[in-house]
């Protein structure tokens, strides 16, 4: 008898488990908007002038070597190659002086808190920017970029470490506003 027992309270607990996992999903009833989607309506305002350097894009890098011990000095060697590996917002800061633009990594999953991977300030005249990119228990790296007018620009950084001489050449590629076609923001239902 008390194995019986035993068998049906083992039974029904097994159907509801089954009854809960083919439950459908509970949906939200609002659209939904993702962190791009509220970049795009924010940079599509036509309240206030969208700054030259405002917008989304593509940041591909190249790191190259070149000298070292026994090798030739006037060789460059590509060590490191990424095509289109982030994709950055970069967006006007209002509440700090000594910051005009930050770059905001849109990469990876979606969250609540996107990190900050950068800062921009605007050289004299709006000739080109100074960037400085942060990195995680480094230190920052510095660019210039001239020109940032286009729709991609590009910027070097050089560092020293004995003999060798290694390049970081960072370039961004706007995609959203471009000035070839209007886009729409990712709006999911």
């Amino acid at each position: 008898m008390k194995t019986l027992s035993v068998l049906v309270l083992a039974f029904f607990a097994l159907s509801a488990q089954a009854q809960f996992k083919n439950r459908p999903l509970t949906k939200s009833n609002f659209e939904e908007i993702d962190f791009e989607g509220l970049v795009r309506l924010f940079l599509g305002k036509d309240a206030r002038p969208l700054n030259s350097v405002e917008g989304i894009y593509l940041v591909s890098c190249t790191v190259t070597r070149q000298g070292g011990f026994l090798a030739n000095p006037h060789r460059e060697k590509v060590v490191r190659k990424k095509e289109n590996y982030g994709k950055v917002a970069i967006l006007k800061y209002y509440t700090n002086s000594k910051r005009e633009f930050i770059e905001v990594s849109l990469t990876g999953k979606p969250s609540v808190n996107y990190p900050i991977t950068g800062e921009f300030n605007v050289l004299s005249d709006d000739f080109g920017f100074i960037y400085k990119h942060y990195r995680p228990r480094e230190s920052d790296w510095v660019f210039t970029f001239a020109n940032p007018d286009q729709d991609l620009f590009e910027c070097i950084a050089t560092e020293t470490r004995g003999k060798r001489t290694i390049r970081t050449k960072l370039t961004y590629l706007r995609i959203y506003p471009s000035n070839a076609a209007e886009e729409k923001p990712v709006v999911r239902r």
